[in-house]
């Protein structure tokens, strides 16, 4: 069954470049948003109701607050609930069993999600990569405590919409189908309210938003190179900070439609978010 969002304080939406861990220690999901070339940083929080300007009766989300990020080493996004909440610490949405090519999967699974240090890629294990410590990109640390955490599908469509993935192996040159990515992870909190905090270069600011039922607020953490001809895979980037012992680097590429041309995800700022069974995203940046 899939996730419900309308209940909710809060749903965030992480989208883009960036590298996703649990820390059970500390209770909270942590992320390394990589600030890579034209990716593009930016948080907007909203909320639904009538959109001036759209017409009679027209429904939308309304902007209440809309920030682009700095390209700097020094910045902190963390999302946390006020007062009693569902989810102390961290919840996974994962359902039953799971199988990329193969499913019944639910939508919002988060095993949509890549997984570097999953089965279907390297395992357990991954190092930081020290052959890049001196021209690795900046970073922004993203904190989210308090939520559910799960695959968020775009609005109105399914999984079977996303991009297909080819996944290629450098040891014997084979190429085989991986499958559909969710390229957002979502986190739903249900609290009397929540708090945003963002701290660039020592300077904090803090948001506060007491909870409206009914009306759930909807913050975007964007991270995506929208050009035309950006890359359809940033794991490339991603190789930047972790590492096979081995040696070893996957390919993913999107499966070609009989033209021979892309399934439409280059031009569609296909920058997808990944994940690692590493406890802190301190341990790789």
């Amino acid at each position: 069954m899939p996730v419900s969002r309308q209940q909710t304080t809060a749903f965030v939406n992480v989208r883009g470049l960036g590298i996703v861990c649990f820390n059970p220690s500390l209770q909270r999901c942590e992320t390394a948003i990589i600030r890579h070339g034209m990716h593009q940083l930016s948080i907007d929080i909203s909320r639904p109701g009538l959109v001036e300007g759209a017409g009679a009766n027209a429904t939308g989300f309304n902007s209440l607050f809309n920030l682009p990020i700095p390209e700097l080493d020094d910045v902190t996004i963390e999302i946390s609930a006020i007062g009693e909440t569902t989810y102390k610490g961290y919840e996974i949405f994962q359902s039953g069993g799971f199988d990329r090519l193969n499913g019944p999967n639910d939508d919002n699974d988060i095993r949509w999600i890549i997984n570097l240090e999953g089965d279907e890629m390297h395992g357990p294990g991954l190092a930081r990569n020290n052959s890049f410590a001196e021209r690795r990109p900046p970073v922004t640390r993203l904190y989210i405590s308090d939520a559910l955490f799960y695959a968020v599908i775009p609005e109105g469509e399914e999984i079977a919409k996303t991009p297909f993935f080819m996944k290629t192996d450098p040891r014997d040159n084979t190429t085989s189908e991986f499958g559909y990515l969710a390229e957002t992870m979502g986190a739903n909190i249900e609290a009397e309210g929540v708090q945003v905090k963002i701290t660039i270069a020592g300077s904090e600011q803090i948001l506060t938003y007491d909870r409206v039922d009914g009306s759930p607020l909807r913050i975007e953490i964007t991270n995506v190179d929208d050009r035309p001809d950006a890359m359809a895979t940033d794991l490339p980037v991603l190789y930047q900070f972790l590492s096979d012992p081995t040696g070893l680097e996957f390919g993913l590429s999107p499966q070609e439609d009989d033209s021979g041309s892309g399934d439409g995800t280059i031009g569609k700022n296909y920058c997808h978010i990944s994940r690692v069974e590493i406890e802190t995203i301190e341990y790789f940046v």
